[in-house]
């Protein structure tokens, strides 16, 4: 009976002893294979880099030269080197072009005030127009919309708060107000003119 508490004994020493060495080879396992996923990643990104941008004309891979003496941008060396100065040098102009566009796209419009259903409906095509000192200005051909609330066309009620003379450089805010000929209710929006020279 000894020997088979004994050999249990045993049996179960070398069961704890296999589940640590497992245990071991488990993480070794892990941190390998973590390593060669980071390779393999970085490996990718350099053929990505070469892909996309080509290896510098200095490259000696294939040229076909049998000579010793290269230095290490002739043998390859400077490739990776070059390949991130032409990548941050390309991400630079990305990002120029980005600010660019950022300042030349139009600010988001502000959500519509809900209309009251008895006022008219006075669009105009643009809010911010750009006149040349002298040419001729029509206040008409800003208009989108002028309808009363039963769709009738109020081009005859148009009101404008001042007259638009372009003969100087400077900026107007010009106001246009329509009323309703069946509710007595107002619409009106501001034309910005900036006349340049």
């Amino acid at each position: 009976m000894i020997g088979m508490q004994n050999e249990r004994q045993r049996n179960q020493e070398h069961s704890e002893e296999r589940k640590a060495v497992n245990s071991r080879m488990g993480i070794n396992i892990k941190r390998t294979l973590k390593n060669v996923i980071a390779f393999v990643a970085i490996a990718n990104i350099i053929a990505m880099m070469v892909f996309q941008y080509g290896l510098p004309s200095n490259a000696a891979v294939g040229n076909g030269s049998n000579s010793k003496e290269h230095s290490s941008e002739e043998s390859g060396m400077g490739t990776i080197e070059s390949v991130e100065k032409e990548t941050a040098a390309k991400e630079e102009e990305e990002a120029q072009t980005l600010l660019a566009r950022e300042e030349e796209s139009p600010e988001p419009e502000e959500p519509e005030e809900e209309r009251d259903p008895e006022a008219p409906i006075l669009e105009l095509t643009d809010d911010h127009i750009f006149l040349k000192v002298g040419d001729h200005f029509n206040y008409m051909s800003y208009i989108k919309t002028m309808e009363d609330v039963d769709g009738s066309d109020l081009s005859h009620y148009i009101y404008l708060d001042k007259d638009v003379d372009t003969s100087e450089p400077g900026e107007i805010e010009l106001t246009y107000r329509i009323t309703s000929v069946i509710t007595g209710k107002s619409d009106s929006k501001v034309l910005l003119i900036t006349i340049r020279e």
